[in-house]
């Protein structure tokens, strides 16, 4: 990301795919908004931009290690990158966030964006995730089998052309097809 995309964003504020962060705020704040982004479209944490717009930078060897450790507290693990901005001689950082295929939790709880807000998920929410997440694994096992009779049938059929009789069958015949040749040559 480029210094005039982060101004971009810096005037659009906060939304459901971007927060900000003046501060580098305690590593459960962090795991509760990087699952809420996992859980709802994916989205981006600014650190050292404060909800004004004003930008105060933060340490990036810190907010690093902080983010770092916020991510081992999720289940399961989520796909991101840490990014580093320089702009108006300080440091922000940014940490973007793809949507997850599967229920992300921090500590145990499950969040979502609503807006510009990080909340617990509702439990009805949870459960539709849930379910939809236990179709998609049963559409994968239907997969997995049909894979498996299909590898099957390939197996037997190999198994089948590469017995003694099929090669036997081809040698004679290819020994009769010579003869036949050789006499019709000869």
């Amino acid at each position: 990301m480029n210094t005039e995309e982060l101004r971009k964003i810096i005037a659009s504020g906060e939304n459901e795919q971007v927060e900000f962060k003046a501060r580098i705020p305690k590593q459960d704040v962090i795991g509760r908004h990087l699952a809420s982004f996992a859980n709802t479209a994916g989205g981006t944490i600014f650190f050292g931009i404060q909800e004004s717009a004003h930008i105060a930078g933060v340490d990036p060897i810190r907010t690093k290690a902080i983010v770092e450790a916020s991510l081992r507290a999720l289940s399961p693990q989520i796909t991101h990158r840490l990014e580093q901005i320089e702009i108006d001689d300080k440091i922000v950082v940014a940490v973007v966030v793809d949507k997850s295929p599967e229920l992300v939790s921090a500590n145990g709880s499950y969040y979502a964006r609503s807006g510009a807000t990080t909340r617990p998920m509702k439990s009805e929410e949870i459960e539709l995730s849930m379910r939809s997440d236990a179709r998609s694994v049963m559409k994968l096992a239907d997969s997995i089998e049909q894979q498996t009779e299909i590898i099957e049938i390939l197996r037997k059929e190999l198994k089948s052309a590469n017995s003694f009789w099929p090669k036997l069958g081809w040698t004679i015949g290819g020994a009769l097809a010579g003869g036949l040749i050789s006499l019709m040559l000869g």
